[in-house]
């Protein structure tokens, strides 16, 4: 059967077979795998049968409380086995499960507790010191705290020379129960609750009824990031589509999961914990989510599948290569640690699968150290709920260098589920490896943006032929394999009639892979900033970096345009400032405004001059 037929077959499946909630379909594929760790958390395994029985009690509760089909279950809490606990047991009763995040700004909190009309707030101990000022002012609110103590194993620690090991968390729930002037339920308190409550599955739920309610990376929007609704469709569609029937892929039951990304992302609720649930894997829950902790999180949670924002794994390898206490620490156990939301630089590419290789990453399950061709991304935009599935890219590139003709080889459609097209401002559909905007259509694409129906009218555009898709908001071309390549944001300058993308000069700027590991350029008050960042143990000064970049934009763009550039090389030490979601944070280098260390270049008789924007030092280069 052709792959297409297969993909056509398993959406018909989905259509009339699995027109129920994201839990059922959870049981489902596990009923077999009742003994299997479904939750690790610190040391502990908790199996899917206990994990299946905890819930059920959840639930129980959650209907004693008045929770009915469609209301709004409100948490706050991070990855910790309660989460998981508490999301399934939403499903059972057709609720659904909205997440935020305490670091929202606090009008911003205040608008989600009024708007979701619940009576109850579910937080774990590690949120409430945050959120007890914004809570105060709802005092019709009753609050269930979770302790991240809650599912601690006991006996003696075996990571006591990290920084933090597996057993700091202090159970902070009776503290604040005694402490505070309001009604706080206890994990033990809230299961209680149902105790003599039967449980009584709700039927009514379907495939297309509303289940999740997360929120966008917060890159472009600050601490106000919008929030947007997923159907259980998305999350069942996910699941099916990584089945190795469909993805055509290695079967990945069995295997751990890390979930470590804030839960109020889609990208941990549904690509770490939801589908390592489907594939009948181990969620290992984090709760600590630090880039300068992340390297400790591989270490105790010994996972095989890392999904992580590039800047933690840049940060992990600085970690590594410079902190004697890991020097003989290997990670043989993982072999898919891979990068999610955002793309690579060759530099970070280099560099990262250099350490992974000092690691001795995957050697568990490969024959030798994971080579040269490593990080994959995977990914798309969170609207989407995630569109591609692509492994080790650059190996597949350099099987296929000599069949495609040196092509690059770009991101692999989801199956034959996913549709591309690639438009342009007008809603033209273009032509393979004409540059537009890329757009796609996808069971797993989002219902809408809660509240907000101008901008969930606005992300949908129409094409010249009359149909409708999510518009993904960034350049990029679909090649002549059909593969999509996810070039940079919507943003631009424009040089007389010229609109030039800012990616198109970041990616000129980082062709020296050898001496740059990261750049940057963002548009501070009008005026084009280039943040970059060295190889990390590279001893190459500032002034020979920007002449390499100078003489690179000089020949892919009209001299003009290093009239309106300025050059900022970081430390990188420091590396770049990151969002509450581990990306890169543009937002934060445009406020940085215009420092005293920013340079500007000058040519003038084939000389380049330095200037120091607010000193008026300068310094000669010849090109």
């Amino acid at each position: 059967m052709k792959k297409e037929e297969k993909v056509l077959k398993a959406l018909n499946e989905v259509e009339n077979s699995y027109n129920y909630c994201w839990a059922y379909e959870i049981d489902r594929r596990n009923k077999n795998n009742l003994d299997f760790p479904a939750l690790y958390y610190r040391g502990k395994n908790i199996s899917y049968k206990d994990f299946m029985n905890i819930s059920n009690n959840m639930a129980k509760s959650l209907k004693e409380m008045g929770y009915e089909k469609n209301n709004e279950i409100l948490v706050c809490m991070s990855n910790c086995p309660e989460l998981v606990m508490l999301m399934r047991a939403t499903s059972l009763i057709g609720a659904k499960f909205h997440v935020f995040s305490e670091e929202f700004a606090t009008d911003y909190i205040e608008q989600i507790i009024e708007k979701s009309e619940t009576n109850t707030i579910f937080i774990s101990d590690d949120k409430y010191a945050k959120l007890k000022n914004i809570i105060s002012k709802f005092p019709k609110l009753q609050t269930v705290m979770m302790s991240l103590a809650d599912s601690l194993p006991h006996g003696e620690d075996p990571y006591w020379f990290l920084d933090q090991g597996y057993y700091d968390f202090k159970n902070l729930v009776p503290m604040y129960k005694n402490t505070e002037n309001r009604v706080i339920l206890s994990k033990q308190e809230f299961l209680n609750l149902g105790k003599n409550t039967k449980l009584v599955r709700n039927n009514t739920t379907k495939l297309d009824d509303e289940f999740l309610i997360t929120y966008t990376s917060g890159s472009t929007n600050g601490n106000r990031p919008s929030a947007i609704v997923h159907t259980n469709r998305s999350l069942i569609c996910m699941g099916r589509f990584h089945d190795a029937d469909i993805s055509g892929l290695p079967e990945t039951k069995y295997i751990k999961v890390l979930c470590h990304i804030p839960p109020h992302s889609n990208t941990d609720l549904i690509t770490s914990i939801s589908d390592a649930l489907m594939q009948r894997s181990t969620a290992a829950l984090e709760p600590i989510y630090n880039e300068y902790f992340f390297l400790n999180s591989l270490i105790i949670n010994k996972v095989n599948f890392a999904p992580a924002t590039r800047c933690f794994w840049i940060r992990a390898c600085k970690i590594y290569n410079s902190n004697p206490l890991y020097k003989n620490i290997k990670f043989p156990e993982l072999f898919l640690p891979t990068i999610v939301g955002e793309p690579k630089s060759p530099g970070e590419e280099k560099y990262i699968n250099s350490t992974l290789k000092k690691m001795s990453a995957g050697t568990k399950k490969l024959p030798r150290p994971i080579g040269p061709a490593v990080i994959s991304f995977g990914g798309g935009d969170c609207e989407h709920g995630g569109l591609f599935f692509t492994l080790f890219p650059s190996l597949f590139e350099k099987i296929n260098k000599i069949k495609y003709k040196n092509q690059t080889i770009g991101l692999k459609p989801f199956n034959s589920a996913i549709e591309l097209a690639c438009l342009d401002e007008n809603g033209k559909r273009l032509k393979p490896g004409e540059l537009g905007f890329l757009a796609a259509n996808s069971p797993l694409t989002m219902k809408c943006y809660k509240d907000e129906p101008l901008k969930t009218e606005n992300f949908y555009i129409t094409d010249n032929f009359g149909k409708k898709w999510g518009n993904m908001n960034v350049y990029g071309y679909i090649d002549n394999l059909g593969y999509a390549h996810m070039l940079g944001r919507n943003n631009s300058i424009k040089l007389g009639n010229t609109k030039i993308p800012l990616f198109k000069i970041n990616n000129e700027i980082l062709k020296d892979s050898k001496n740059i590991l990261s750049s940057e350029v963002v548009i501070t008050d009008g005026i084009l900033v280039a943040h970059i960042e060295t190889f990390p143990g590279k001893n190459i000064s500032s002034e020979k970096i920007i002449k390499s970049i100078v003489g690179r934009l000089l020949s892919a763009f009209p001299q003009e345009l290093l009239e309106q550039i300025l050059f900022k090389v970081r430390s990188n030490i420091d590396s770049f400032p990151i969002t509450g979601c581990g990306k890169r944070n543009s937002i934060a280098l445009i406020n940085e405004g215009l420092t005293d260390d920013l340079i500007k270049a000058n040519i003038e008789n084939d000389e380049i001059t330095l200037t120091n924007l607010f000193n008026g030092k300068s310094r000669n280069l010849h090109i």
